[in-house]
C-alpha cells in the first residue's frame, strides 16, 4: 500500500511553501525466509513488514532580489516488524516448558509457539531463535541555507541539524531451544549408551537432549546520535568558460549515546562491563571535533564551446554513525541480555547427566561478568569502543574530459581515486600472543589477556583504504531510433579488513591483532574489469518508419522496441581459511595456511570441483599463524545477457496495453558463486569445490494496461 499526497502553496511573491507526505506499508509472510528461518515444515516461517513514511516541507522566503532563504523540516520512520508464523498458527495451543514464560521485560508480547528443535537427522522445527523481533528508525532534520548571488560568485551557507534514534526489539532464544544429537550425548559419556539410545529422534522422545539454550530477557535498546553540520559554499564563474566550485564543512556527530540506559561496554583496564543505566557514561565513546571538510570543483571548456568539457573535484567526506550494524549489540549484551547454555556431561550408571525436557534450562553455567571471579564459565563475549573512537572519512579525487560527437552522443573519460581514513575494524583483543611461545606449545584459557570471557571484541577507527579507477562511457540520446549507454570500468580497490556490518564470506575477524599489516589485500569488493552495455532500439517498422509503414506488415511488426543489458566482469577474491580455526591455539579462530614455496594459489584448473591450486597450501606448524594473504584467490567471472521484447498498442483513447517478453540471462550463462565454507577451508572435504551458482535462465511474459 502506498499513499502519497503533496501540497503546493504560493502565500506571496517572496513566499513558497510545498510539503509531501509518504507512507508505504508491504506485508508480507515469508514461509521460508533467512531473516526469520530457512525450514522446510510448515507453519515455522514468519510475518513481516515494512512500514515507511516520509514528511518533508519546504519554506522558500526571496529576502532580496539577491538572496534567498531556503528552510526544510523533514521526518523519517522505518519499521520492520517480524513475528514468528506458529505465534498465530500455534500460539496459545503450546505455551512454552516448565519455568517460562522467561522474560523479565513487562508486556511482552509474541511468543508463544513451540521452542527451535535441531534432532540430527531431522529437518529443525519450532520458530526461529531470533524472533519475534521489531525495529523503529526515527530521522529528524532541519536545513536551513541562504544563497546570496553577487555578481560572478554564487555563494551558498547554513546549518544542517539530524537527529537520528533507533529503537529495536532483538530476540535471542526467546522460547528456548534444543539441538539433539546421539552421537554428541554418546561421546561425552565415554561412547556408552548410558542417557541415549542410539537415535536422535529417540533421545527426544525420551525427554533426553544434548544442549538447551534460553535467554531470559530482550530488553528493548535505544540509540541515539544528533548531527551539527556547518557548510559554506561559493561557485565562481571565473569566465563564461570556467566555473570553480570551492567550499568547507564542519561536521560534528555527537558520539552515540542511549537516553533510556540500554546499553552497555566492556571496560579492559577493570575487565568489567560498564553499564550506562548505573550513569557510568553516557556516550559510548568520546566526541570528535576535529571534522573538517574541504571541497573544490573545477569545470573548464577549453576551445570555449560545450562539445569539450574539463572536470576535477577533490573533497573530504565524513561517515555518520552506523546505529543498527555498528552499535545495536552493546545492548544486547550483558546485563541487558543473558543467553544460558546447558550441555550434557559425562554419566554414570546411577546418574544420567543428558539434558532433560523436564527441567531443560536447569544446568546452564553462571558466566562470569567481570576479572577475577571463580567458579565462572567464560562464556560471555563482551564489546568494548575505544574511548577516542574518531569519525570515519574519505577523501575522494576526479579528473576527466567529456566529449561530444554531433548532437547525440558523448565520450566521458575519468580517473576517480579515493582514500578511506580511520575506518571502523573490530578485532579480537583476548587473543594470546603465540609468537612469544615456543613452536607447539599449549595453551590454555587461562594464559589469555583476559582469561575470564571468551571473545573480547574491541571497536576502533585503526583501517584504511585506498581505491583507484579508469571510468570510461559512451552515451547517446535518441537517434535514429536508437538510445545506449557502453561503459568500461577499471579499478582496484585494496583495504585493511571487511569492516564492520560488511557480511563478508571472504574477510572476517583479522588472523592475528598483533601483526594488522598482513590483513591489508584487495577488498571483497575489488572487480579489475567491467564492461556494460544497454541499448533501447526502435525497430524500423511500421507508421514513420524506414519499412513496412502500411498494411497487415506494419499492423505485425510495428511498434515494436527491443532493449537490454549486457554485463561483464571479472571475479571478486576471497581467503582461504584453516578448517582447524584454532590451528595457531592463538584463541583467534580465523587462522590461514601456509603458501607451498613456487605454487601458485590462482593457477587451478578454474571448475567446479576444483576452482584454485589447492596444492598451493600446507597447515602451518602450530602456535604459528599462516602466511597465506587475505583475499589472494579471484572467483569466476560473471557474464550475463538481458533482452525485453516490447510492444504498446493502443485499445481506446488514452487507454493503451503493452505487451512485454523478457528473458535474464538469455544464454544460460552459469554464473558461478565463490566457493564458500568448505571449498575455501583448506583441510577440508571439498576444499576447492563451488557449491552455489548465480540462477539460469529466467523467462517472462507480462501484459500492461496503461491510463
Amino acid at each position: 500500500m502506498s499513499f502519497r499526497p503533496r501540497v503546493d502553496h504560493k502565500i506571496s511573491d517572496k513566499d513558497n511553501i510545498y510539503g509531501s507526505f509518504n507512507l508505504f506499508k508491504d506485508p508480507a509472510f515469508e514461509p521460508s525466509n533467512s531473516l526469520c528461518s530457512s525450514y522446510v515444515v510448515p507453519k515455522f516461517g514468519c510475518f513481516t513488514n515494512q512500514i515507511s513514511t516520509l514528511i518533508n516541507v519546504t519554506y522558500d522566503r526571496i529576502l532580496t532580489p539577491t538572496l534567498l532563504n531556503e528552510f526544510r523540516a523533514g521526518f523519517q520512520r522505518l519499521q520492520q516488524p517480524r513475528i514468528q508464523e506458529d505465534n498465530t498458527a500455534i500460539g496459545a495451543a503450546y505455551t512454552g516448558l516448565p519455568g517460562g514464560p522467561y522474560f523479565s521485560q513487562p508486556g511482552y508480547q509474541n511468543n508463544n509457539g513451540l521452542p527451535n528443535t535441531a534432532i540430527s537427522g531431522f529437518a529443525t522445527i519450532g520458530g526461529a531463535t531470533n524472533l519475534p523481533q521489531n525495529r523503529w528508525d526515527n530521522h529528524y532534520q532541519l536545513v536551513d541555507t541562504v544563497t546570496w548571488s553577487k555578481g560572478a560568485h554564487t555563494i551558498k551557507a547554513g546549518i544542517d541539524l539530524l537527529l537520528a534514534r533507533s529503537i529495536n526489539l532483538i530476540t535471542s532464544s526467546g522460547r528456548g531451544a534444543f539441538s539433539v544429537n546421539d552421537a554428541n550425548i554418546m561421546s561425552v559419556n565415554g561412547n556408552t549408551h548410558i542417557g541415549s539410545t542410539g537415535d536422535s529422534m529417540a533421545d527426544f522422545l525420551l525427554g533426553l537432549s544434548y544442549t538447551s539454550t534460553i535467554g531470559t530477557t530482550a530488553g528493548t535498546v535505544y540509540l541515539n546520535f544528533f548531527g551539527n553540520h556547518l557548510f559554506v559554499q561559493d561557485d565562481w564563474k571565473v569566465t563564461p568558460h570556467l566555473t570553480i566550485n570551492y567550499g568547507l564543512r564542519w561536521e560534528l556527530d555527537a558520539p552515540v549515546y542511549t537516553p533510556n540506559g540500554t546499553v552497555s561496554r566492556f571496560d579492559l583496564s577493570t575487565q568489567s562491563f560498564l553499564a550506562s543505566n548505573t550513569g557510568a557514561f553516557k556516550h559510548l565513546y568520546n566526541y570528535d571535533y576535529n571534522n573538517y571538510a574541504p571541497r573544490v570543483g573545477m569545470s573548464w571548456q577549453p576551445f570555449k564551446t560545450d562539445t569539450t568539457v574539463l572536470k576535477a573535484a577533490a573533497g573530504t567526506f565524513y561517515n555518520t554513525p552506523l546505529l543498527y550494524n555498528q552499535f545495536l549489540t552493546y545492548g544486547t549484551q550483558y546485563p541487558y541480555r543473558i543467553v544460558g547454555t546447558s550441555t550434557s556431561t559425562a554419566s554414570t550408571a546411577s546418574s544420567i547427566n543428558t539434558v532433560s525436557l523436564d527441567a531443560p534450562f536447569a544446568g546452564a553455567a553462571t558466566a562470569c561478568s567481570y576479572g577475577g571471579q571463580t567458579n565462572c564459565s567464560p562464556s560471555l563475549s563482551p564489546l568494548g569502543v575505544n574511548p577516542n573512537y574518531r569519525t570515519p572519512y574519505i577523501t575522494e579525487w576526479s579528473m576527466g574530459v567529456q566529449q561530444a560527437f554531433g548532437k547525440n552522443m558523448v565520450f566521458e573519460t575519468t580517473y576517480f581515486g579515493s582514500k578511506g581514513t580511520k575506518l571502523p575494524l573490530s578485532i579480537n583483543l583476548n587473543q594470546i600472543n603465540v609468537n612469544n611461545l615456543a613452536v607447539g606449545a599449549t595453551t590454555t584459557q587461562t594464559m589469555r589477556p583476559y582469561p575470564n570471557f571468551s571473545t573480547v571484541s574491541n571497536q576502533d577507527t585503526r583501517s584504511n583504504s585506498e581505491y583507484h579507477s579508469w571510468q570510461n562511457s559512451l552515451k547517446q540520446t535518441y537517434a535514429n531510433g536508437v538510445t545506449f549507454i557502453l561503459s568500461y570500468t577499471w579499478g582496484k580497490s585494496i583495504d585493511g579488513g571487511g569492516g564492520i556490518g560488511s557480511g563478508s564470506n571472504s574477510s572476517g575477524s583479522p588472523q592475528n591483532i598483533y601483526n594488522l599489516k598482513a590483513e591489508r589485500g584487495l577488498s571483497d569488493f575489488n572487480v579489475a574489469h567491467r564492461v556494460a552495455f544497454s541499448p533501447v532500439a526502435q525497430l524500423p517498422f511500421g507508421k514513420g518508419k524506414p519499412w513496412l509503414q502500411n498494411g497487415l506488415g506494419a499492423a505485425a511488426l510495428g511498434g515494436w522496441q527491443v532493449s537490454g543489458i549486457f554485463a561483464f566482469q571479472t571475479g571478486r577474491p576471497f581467503t582461504i581459511t584453516d578448517s582447524s580455526s584454532n590451528n595457531s591455539r592463538s584463541f583467534a579462530s580465523a587462522d590461514r595456511p601456509n603458501i607451498v614455496p613456487g605454487q601458485d594459489p590462482n593457477a587451478g584448473p578454474k571448475t567446479v570441483q576444483q576452482w584454485f591450486n589447492v596444492n598451493a597450501f600446507t597447515l602451518a606448524p602450530t602456535t604459528r599463524f599462516g602466511n597465506a594473504g587475505r583475499n589472494i584467490i579471484t572467483g569466476p567471472k560473471f557474464t550475463e545477457l538481458d533482452l525485453t521484447l516490447a510492444r504498446t498498442f493502443p485499445i481506446y483513447e488514452h487507454l493503451s496495453g503493452q505487451f512485454r517478453a523478457e528473458a535474464f540471462n538469455l544464454l544460460n550463462h552459469p554464473n558461478f558463486l565463490n566457493p564458500l565454507t568448505t571449498g575455501v577451508q583448506y583441510g577440508a572435504t571439498g576444499f576447492g569445490a563451488i557449491t552455489q551458482a548465480n540462477t539460469p535462465r529466467d523467462l517472462q511474459f507480462s501484459l500492461r494496461l496503461l491510463f
